[in-house]
């Protein structure tokens, strides 16, 4: 909730500013430089796996002996978020994209000792989100922006599959090059593949 709150807070500063900056903007989608781009990117793990991980009825063992001698739930381990996107450059101050992004998890479950490896719990934690991303410094080499999205998660892991909305907003990004180009994020959101930093190539045609 205080993300969310933070994330309404950040949109009330910087959509003033893009909206004022689309007032003085004449480019259309005719005389654009560069009409789409696509992104592929890494970035750190969300709070996602780790609420299907907690929600996993196998994790916790029932009952007093069967918490001493049934197995023991090892920790969390995740690849990250996988990242792929494609945008629309409408106005020099706005993009409209379609992001996609994959996680995997697992986790591995041991004897009663802690000691022997049992098995493991494999998971996928798959994303998909319309963003909206506000251009607030265009140069032809260096660009810094803002941007929200909204869409749905789906998550699987240990043999349950569960659906929730995602949110995601980013307060600051910044995109080095020109065709082809380097992006880094800082963000977060609910529900959504990333959390911290967000980061990869790109290439505008």
């Amino acid at each position: 909730m205080k993300r969310l709150l933070l994330a309404a807070l950040m949109c009330i500063i910087i959509l003033p500013q893009a909206v004022s900056a689309a007032g003085r903007e004449k480019q259309t989608w005719d005389n654009q430089p560069y009409k789409y781009e696509i992104r592929v990117g890494w970035g750190m793990p969300s709070d996602a796996p780790v609420a299907a991980w907690r929600s996993d009825p196998t994790r916790r063992s029932n009952g007093r002996l069967a918490s001493i001698y049934g197995p023991a739930q090892g920790g969390l381990y995740s690849t990250g978020g996988f990242s792929a996107e494609f945008g629309l450059n409408l106005r020099k101050w706005f993009t409209l994209a379609l992001q996609t992004s994959c996680c995997g998890v697992w986790s591995d479950v041991y004897g009663p000792d802690g000691e022997e490896w049992l098995y493991r719990k494999n998971g996928v934690v798959f994303n998909l989100a319309p963003q909206a991303r506000f251009n607030w410094v265009k140069r032809p080499v260096f660009r810094m922006y803002s941007s929200v999205g909204v869409g749905l998660t789906v998550v699987s892991y240990a043999g349950r599959t569960s659906a929730e909305p995602s949110f995601q907003f980013v307060p600051f990004g910044m995109a080095v090059g020109k065709d082809v180009f380097f992006f880094c994020e800082a963000g977060g959101g609910t529900g959504s593949n990333f959390l911290g930093y967000h980061l990869g190539l790109g290439y505008r045609f």
